[in-house]
């Protein structure tokens, strides 16, 4: 389930069953595992690799993608 105005970059991958809440940046080559929550208002930086459950409004980054900061502080 995709929510608005959700931004898909090229190489993304999701595994089945994801949900992304509205206005969430999937950066390039971003990837998770299936059967996830992404949160409204979350930045997945390029090629972060989601685990596990993302709230929402923070910027995450990394393998496995963690908390960077807060989405609405442009920390991007």
């Amino acid at each position: 389930s995709i929510g608005d105005g959700v931004h898909i970059a090229p190489g993304v991958h999701l595994g089945g069953g994801v949900t992304v809440g509205a206005m969430t940046l999937l950066g390039i080559g971003a990837v998770s595992k299936q059967y996830l929550s992404i949160g409204q208002q979350v930045t997945i930086a390029a090629g972060a690799v989601v685990t596990a459950d993302v709230p929402d409004g923070g910027v995450f980054a990394g393998i496995p993608a963690r908390a960077m900061g807060d989405s609405s502080s442009g920390n991007k």
